[in-house]
């Protein structure tokens, strides 16, 4: 019976330190995916300027560099921009996808995609810049956050496994 009471309360341990660690690992996710779209407005800067390539093909080639989850929505947002039936809503939709982002996150990016295309360059340039000035400012926040919570929940998880642990026995 007490090997059996310890296996639970290992597993109990287990189960709540994984748990805090899947916690502190969107804080990262949230630092990385700000660091992409930060890339991904640039690039799509740098492409409007000196290549003049349609805003699609610029979401395109500019998301082959990206490793987050943002790669796989820019897709869909791209395939949608070239299909012509992008609405804002699915733009949004597709972008709110990425759970570890805040919903002001997501509003800048989604924002930042939706003004593309609907003035001349230099107002399209000027968009990205205010888009890339927001997100630098979101990113540093998501920094400090990840300092301060991300060890946080680690140890909160562990604790509350530990704490259910020894109730339990």
């Amino acid at each position: 019976m007490l090997i059996i009471k310890l296996v639970i309360a290992t597993l109990i341990v287990i189960i709540c330190t994984t748990i805090g660690i899947n916690k502190s690992k969107k804080y990262e996710s949230r630092e990385y995916i700000l660091r992409e779209a930060i890339m991904l407005f640039k690039g799509l800067k740098n492409e409007m300027n000196y290549t003049l390539t349609p805003i699609p093909n610029a979401i395109e080639s500019v998301r082959q560099n990206m490793k987050t989850n943002l790669k796989d929505i820019m897709g869909v947002v791209s395939y949608e921009l070239l299909q012509y039936n992008a609405k804002e809503e699915n733009i949004t939709y597709e972008i709110a996808r990425l759970t570890e982002l805040t919903p002001y996150d997501i509003q800048v990016i989604s924002n930042g995609i939706i003004t593309l295309g609907k003035t001349d360059v230099e107002g399209q340039v000027s968009s990205i810049e205010m888009t890339c000035a927001t997100l630098e400012n979101q990113l540093q926040d998501s920094i400090e956050s990840k300092k301060k919570n991300s060890k946080l929940y680690k140890t909160i998880g562990l604790a509350t496994g530990l704490m259910i642990a020894i109730v339990f026995i």
